[in-house]
């Protein structure tokens, strides 16, 4: 739930910039170059590369993790980052925490107890006895 909130909006305490390592194999098509996103702090979402008209794709990368593909020589980004001593946290993303794990335990509530008790007897009369010939 908190990656879930830090990823909906741009929550300033949350936002990092890094310069990515170019990875040394190029994307198999559509772009020219790959870079690994950051693992510490963890990337949750790329918000931009350093220029607004630079384009770029994130995708997941079978034994290198999530990388961000380009055509661009360097990858210089602003992201999201998993922050996770709450110290740091602004007080609007702990209301916002809060009331997605209240929603959360509340639907669980609710469900559970749906569940409890006796069930409604079906109960025998002219109607649902009729049986059409």
């Amino acid at each position: 739930s908190r990656d879930a909130v830090l990823r909906s909006h741009t929550w300033n305490f949350a936002i990092n910039r890094a310069n990515l390592a170019k990875l040394s194999a190029a994307p198999a098509f559509e772009y020219a170059n790959q870079f690994a996103l950051p693992t510490d702090p963890f990337c949750l979402r790329v918000l931009k590369m350093e220029f607004e008209d630079y384009e770029f794709k994130i995708e997941n990368l079978a034994g290198q993790g999530r990388v961000l593909l380009t055509d661009e020589g360097e990858a210089k980004i602003i992201y999201i980052a998993r922050v996770t001593d709450p110290s740091l946290f602004d007080s609007m993303f702990v209301d916002t925490l809060t009331a997605k794990l209240f929603e959360r335990k509340l639907s669980e509530a609710r469900s559970l107890d749906s569940t409890e008790g006796t069930t409604d007897s079906i109960i025998s009369t002219v109607f649902t006895d009729f049986r059409a010939p």
